[in-house]
């Protein structure tokens, strides 16, 4: 009897204790079935956050980006139409502020950055708008590059004033510069007599009738003055007047009247233009021409002894440009002008590199009363004897008593564009 209560006991027991380690399986089941829930909640939740902030954000930058269009949209509308810039500060535009900066390159070119602001979202767009109706400035008898000016004995600038971005050196019995005298950067002035003020960083050998002032750590050697300054730092370079849109668009006048392909000679009497000449020009002895528009040659230019090559008396004041990708060959007696009108002008532009005394890009053998000299990659000679009256170019070598005197029209040159004047967009794209 004793034995069979014993053995319920036991069977008690046991049903008890499997009943507890199951209740213990279930609790720990129960726990990581919600721990399990809660993360795959906290996951959602968070995912849910991040969506609802990348769209916050989404919508910011696109409303920083179409500010920023706006504010770009508003330059160029203020540059076609000659309205007052805006100024470089943040104006709101919506919930953005956008800050418009243009600035300036060459005499045609401008370039408008907008950067818009919405809280901490930047956006930026940028475009470049080209000025071609043709209107361009020659502020300076002569304008040179880093290739500097050189004058011989006797040479003269008179009146004129000069930038160099290179050195200017003249000869043991010093030219003259009737005017003021401005070198950039770490170039020097040498064997020159200035009448005007001159600024450079280091002076040689020379005489400067008015103010002489060089950069702090420049030399001066033998040069009196009427009076001297010192600056901290050397002056900029100056880009040259005629930038990559005016010559765009000059390219594109000479082609409207059609291209030639082969060398060309005009000879005897004839109107020509505008035209491009894939090849040579020729400009026979004697010959007149009168220029009806832009002509582009792709290889050199030559003009024989006598010639003349003038534009249409129907330019009144405006100036056009025969250009080549070659060099200028020019003989005594040839005559360049414009309309008639003084204010009008024939430039001869080069875009030859060629820096060789012997065979430079253009060179001068006599008077050219109504030309205009251009050669922004290369070397220009100007020999014995010649008066010119303006030049720009890489690098200016003026012989033996050569003549530059500065017309003072040439300081608003308006080249005849027609139907094409006025501002174009050249590019417009986001940057970063």
């Amino acid at each position: 009897m004793y034995k069979n209560i014993l053995k319920k006991i036991s069977a008690l027991k046991l049903c008890a204790d499997a009943n507890s380690q199951g209740g213990i399986t279930s609790l720990i089941t129960i726990i990581v079935i919600l721990s399990i829930s809660a993360l795959v909640v906290g996951s959602f939740s968070l995912s849910a956050a991040n969506n609802i902030s990348s769209q916050k954000n989404t919508l910011k930058s696109f409303g920083s980006y179409y500010a920023s269009e706006s504010g770009l949209e508003d330059a160029v509308l203020r540059i076609r139409k000659g309205l007052a810039l805006p100024q470089p500060t943040p104006q709101p535009i919506g919930d953005s502020s956008v800050t418009v900066n243009i600035s300036s390159i060459g005499s045609s070119t401008k370039t408008a950055t907008a950067v818009s602001a919405y809280g901490d979202i930047y956006r930026s767009t940028q475009t470049t708008t080209i000025l071609t109706d043709g209107k361009t400035g020659f502020n300076y008898g002569a304008q040179v590059g880093e290739g500097g000016l050189i004058m011989r004995n006797g040479s003269m600038i008179s009146p004129g004033n000069v930038f160099s971005n290179g050195p200017i050196a003249g000869s043991p019995n010093k030219p003259l510069i009737a005017g003021d005298v401005l070198v950039a950067g770490n170039n020097s002035i040498q064997s020159i007599i200035v009448s005007g003020n001159a600024t450079a960083h280091s002076f040689d050998n020379c005489t400067i009738v008015q103010k002489r002032t060089n950069v702090t750590g420049g030399t001066v050697n033998d040069c009196p003055a009427g009076s001297t300054s010192t600056i901290t730092s050397p002056l900029d370079p100056m880009p040259l007047p005629v930038d990559d849109g005016l010559l765009s668009a000059w390219k594109n006048r000479a082609q409207l009247g059609g291209t030639i392909n082969g060398d060309v000679i005009l000879s005897d009497i004839q109107s020509y233009g505008p035209k491009k000449i894939n090849g040579n020009l020729t400009i026979g002895n004697s010959s007149i021409i009168t220029l009806n528009g832009t002509v582009w040659v792709t290889g050199n230019v030559t003009i024989l002894n006598n010639a003349t090559i003038k534009l249409n008396a129907s330019y009144g004041t405006k100036s056009d440009v025969l250009m080549a990708d070659g060099r200028f060959i020019t003989s005594p007696g040839i005559v360049l002008q414009g309309s008639g009108n003084p204010s009008s002008f024939l430039m001869i532009l080069s875009l030859s590199n060629s820096q060789d005394e012997d065979n430079p890009a253009i060179e001068i053998k006599n008077n050219l009363i109504g030309a205009i000299i251009y050669a922004a990659n290369g070397l220009v000679v100007i020999n014995n004897g010649v008066m010119v009256k303006e030049i720009t170019a890489y690098k200016l070598l003026m012989k033996e008593n050569a003549l530059l005197s500065y017309s003072t029209g040439l300081a608003n040159v308006q080249f005849n564009m027609g139907s094409s004047a006025g501002w174009s967009i050249s590019g417009w794209q986001e940057i970063p």
